[in-house]
């Protein structure tokens, strides 16, 4: 019973879509229903922040001078 579940909460929370308050409800809910602990819960709404702040970077050969 607890396979589907995580991996129902994977596929959201990895679904590329918005992760703001979206993500944020969802880890709610796990936490109030102690599926997470709320520790769980704060490294994974830090690990979403991670991941929507840091760019990527693509390095270009130092002959490129113009992109279209």
């Amino acid at each position: 019973m607890k396979f589907p579940l995580l991996l129902g909460i994977a596929l959201v929370l990895c679904s590329g879509v918005s992760y703001g308050q979206d993500s944020s409800a969802l880890i709610d809910v796990l936490v109030r229903k102690k599926i997470l602990t709320a520790q769980e819960g704060e490294n994974i709404r830090a690990d979403l922040i991670k991941e929507n702040t840091t760019t990527d970077k693509i390095k270009l050969a130092g002959s490129v001078t113009e992109l279209s």
